[in-house]
């Protein structure tokens, strides 16, 4: 019998915490990728309007808003107007909502209806928001 073995020598217990490990940086890296998949958009304060409804959700819009500066966004990247007419022309086109602060100027939403119009584009949607929201 060999004595450097003991015989009556307990196996070690414990939880190996390597598998809760990966699965905590697994969560982690979902839910950072999930949270830089939404688009950002700045804060745009809408119009009221009584027959505002929800737009079909067919397929991912163009969203351009427009601030109280009058200043054109889409997500939370200014747009130079010069811009403006080659993101309206994409192919294949997309619908394109409009977001415009109830404080804004309007020739800058002028200037997308008429960009808009000259592209050939009839799936412009103005956004505002239902008399019952805040």
């Amino acid at each position: 019998m060999n004595p450097d073995l003991d015989l009556f020598e307990e196996p070690e217990l414990g939880i190996d915490l390597t598998p809760l490990i990966d699965v905590i940086f697994m969560l982690l890296i979902f839910f950072i990728l999930a949270g830089s998949l939404t688009p950002p958009s700045i804060t745009v304060d809408l119009p009221q309007a009584v027959s505002a409804e929800p737009p079909p959700r067919r397929e991912e819009p163009l969203r351009l808003a427009i601030d109280r500066e009058g200043r054109i966004h889409q997500g939370q990247n200014p747009i130079d107007p010069r811009q403006l007419s080659a993101l309206l022309a994409t192919r294949p086109p997309r619908p394109v909502e409009v977001e415009v602060d109830s404080r804004a100027p309007f020739a800058p939403f002028m200037r997308v209806l008429d960009l808009a119009r000259l592209e050939g584009r009839d799936d412009l949607r103005i956004v505002a928001r239902p008399p019952d929201q805040p």
